[in-house]
């Protein structure tokens, strides 16, 4: 995406690395399916309208609901539905259909395929798609939180703070693990839900969940994003 001078929102361009097109200007969020590589939902408000659209293949959008401008934004999203960003810090749930469900107030940082969805409410609490709610007790300590990732299995967070990236086991969310001592504006997991890869002051720091053990690599370099490639059929390990 791109801002454009004198034109709302941004123009998202799409396509391969030897060919981009534009395919929308007023795009005002995007984000990717939380299970299922090169699928995409995006937001536009244009002519008095908001509306959500999504790309699952090929190129060409798709239109999933509109309604009059409300300012939302899409938070996260899969197979189970829609997480809009409301600008009053509340979050809206949409059916996969685009159909409205319930509204949680707090702001949503993540989702996992299995349908719950990681919120910041004065602490954190696990939001299912199906309705249902549970607070994370113990989660209030964390600082402003400025992103957040389910490890793929879903049984554990990492969440970015100011101060760095720390781990929540979702069924003891009291026992927090560091997993590195500086902030910015992503983190990660390796496929296996070992490894979370978060920013170092420079560089990447990869930190070992099962053994409690953190790794710098990459320093003196300033990594802007980062993500894991698995090197085998099955799996096990990951390459960052």
């Amino acid at each position: 995406s791109e801002e454009v001078p004198d034109l709302a929102g941004s123009l998202l361009s799409m396509g391969r690395f030897n060919g981009m097109r534009p395919i929308s200007s007023r795009v005002t969020s995007y984000d990717w399916h939380d299970s299922n590589a090169g699928q995409l939902a995006y937001t536009i408000e244009d002519e008095g309208e908001w509306r959500l659209h999504r790309v699952t293949g090929g190129f060409s959008p798709s239109l999933v609901t509109s309604t009059t401008p409300n300012g939302g934004t899409v938070a996260a999203w899969g197979d189970w539905g829609y997480a809009i960003q409301l600008p009053d810090a509340r979050v809206q749930l949409l059916t996969p259909g685009g159909e409205p469900k319930d509204v949680e107030p707090g702001v949503a940082l993540a989702s996992h395929g299995s349908g719950w969805i990681l919120v910041e409410d004065d602490g954190l609490k696990l939001v299912s798609a199906g309705g249902g709610v549970r607070r994370l007790d113990g989660s209030g300590v964390l600082e402003t939180i400025l992103a957040a990732s389910f490890s793929p299995d879903g049984n554990q967070a990492a969440v970015l703070t100011r101060g760095g990236a720390v781990v929540v086991d979702l069924s003891d969310p009291e026992d927090i693990a560091v997993a590195s001592r500086n902030g910015g504006g992503w983190v990660t997991w390796s496929s296996d839900s070992r490894f979370v890869v978060a920013p170092g002051s420079t560089g990447v720091s990869i930190y070992d969940v099962l053994n409690d053990e953190s790794h710098r690599v990459f320093f003196g370099r300033e990594i802007l994003a980062a993500r894991t490639l698995p090197l085998t059929s099955r799996q096990t390990d990951d390459l960052p």
